[in-house]
């Protein structure tokens, strides 16, 4: 599988134009829909918001997209403080409202990411399938796009299907086209207009599966958490900037759900190359209900409980001190917890309210540790980073 990767990687570095959006899909009468998301990030470099990923509204706070887009292909998130979160925005719509991400989440291999904007979204969110891997099978998807693009062809990366297996070599790697019709050249003809294309579900171990080379190289997941596009009928199909848009099955009231995610544009092998003949990774609808599931109860059971406060001490004249701390967002208010003699005196505390400073005198010559938490009608915040305080130091 190494040579198929390495060589795929040698003609993705040796291509000039990067891989675009939807290649040769259909023009649709539809308007843009208003769940249609764009994720952008905040650059340091230039100042401003660069399109970053696609994406989908599920609920009125929840962008849906695919943590694939986490891996950063386009080094957007490069230059970023160790421990240093990316600043997102998201776009709804054809002209809607821009709204900033608050907290943002990602599956552990990648496929799936939820992001949460700080305000209620106006457009109608796409509901998840309740269709398992199994039902999807044989189901034909659709995919919707803002930007077309068309094959650039070029005759020794891309000879095209060919009865008689063709042989690339490059660099002394030595890479069989098998009737592997790989565009990895796309040129951008239009934008902002809504286009689709369409695909149907298939087991890549069936029959009338794609059968290459690179089809026969990737490991083929069991577990219901991906499945595979063929899109070799609607001779459309999807690219690098796809990645994160919903695969759209229709529900029996006509309405469109969320079937997957493209998580994996272009081949089964992870590259991001085009290709008709070529399976397209997506995580299901099974594998998405039971993140979205899990990082909604996450958010929720964090947001019970106020976030801890910072804390910090200034010294007075004589053995006067002031504690300060931040006010938390959602706090009731404050307890300031102390003691001397750590371990042998017993841990006081002292319901301050709202407030969020206190001032008093301390005794010469005794050490204190002071902490802070703040509290709701649910729960209290973790301890702040204790403090050590003697009034003969200073």
């Amino acid at each position: 599988m190494m040579k198929y990767r390495g060589c795929l990687l040698l003609l993705l570095a040796l291509c000039t134009a990067p891989v675009l959006a939807l290649v040769d899909p259909f023009l649709t009468t539809q308007t843009v829909p208003g769940w249609m998301a764009e994720i952008q990030v905040w650059t340091d470099a230039d100042d401003q918001y660069h399109e970053f990923c696609q994406g989908a509204l599920i609920a009125s706070q929840w962008v849906l997209s695919s943590g694939t887009c986490m891996t950063d292909q386009n080094h957007y998130l490069d230059g970023l403080s160790p421990g240093e979160d990316p600043k997102f925005l998201v776009k709804l719509g054809a002209n809607g409202e821009s709204v900033e991400v608050e907290k943002f989440y990602f599956s552990d291999d990648y496929t799936i990411a939820l992001f949460r904007i700080v305000k209620p979204a106006q457009a109608t969110p796409l509901a998840l399938s309740t269709m398992t891997a199994t039902q999807l099978l044989g189901s034909q998807l659709t995919i919707l796009g803002k930007e077309k693009t068309s094959a650039v062809f070029h005759t020794f990366f891309n000879p095209g299907v060919t009865a008689t297996p063709v042989i690339c070599k490059i660099n002394g790697v030595e890479f069989l086209l098998d009737g592997a019709y790989c565009f990895v050249q796309t040129k951008l003809t239009t934008s902002s207009t809504l286009y689709k294309a369409t695909a149907t579900v298939i087991d890549p171990a069936a029959a009338n599966a794609p059968a290459t080379s690179l089809d026969k190289a990737v490991t083929i997941d069991r577990s219901g958490n991906l499945l595979y596009l063929d899109f070799r009928a609607s001779r459309t199909y999807a690219c690098a900037e796809d990645v994160g848009l919903p695969l759209l099955v229709k529900a029996a009231n006509g309405s469109d759900e969320i079937a997957g995610v493209v998580s994996a544009a272009g081949a089964t092998a992870g590259l991001q190359v085009c290709g008709m003949s070529l399976a397209n990774v997506f995580a299901s609808a099974v594998a998405i209900r039971r993140f979205v599931d899990k990082t909604y109860a996450e958010y929720d059971f964090a947001a019970l409980c106020p976030a801890t406060p910072v804390a910090e001490v200034s010294y007075t004249s004589g053995a006067g001190i002031s504690l300060q701390w931040n006010s938390v967002k959602g706090a009731a208010g404050y307890k300031v917890h102390y003691t001397t003699r750590h371990g042998q005196v017993p841990i006081a505390t002292v319901n301050v309210q709202t407030q969020t400073t206190i001032n008093t005198v301390l005794a010469h010559g005794v050490d204190y540790l002071v902490a802070v938490t703040a509290y709701n009608a649910n729960c209290s915040s973790a301890l702040s980073k204790p403090l050590a305080v003697n009034v003969d130091v200073h």
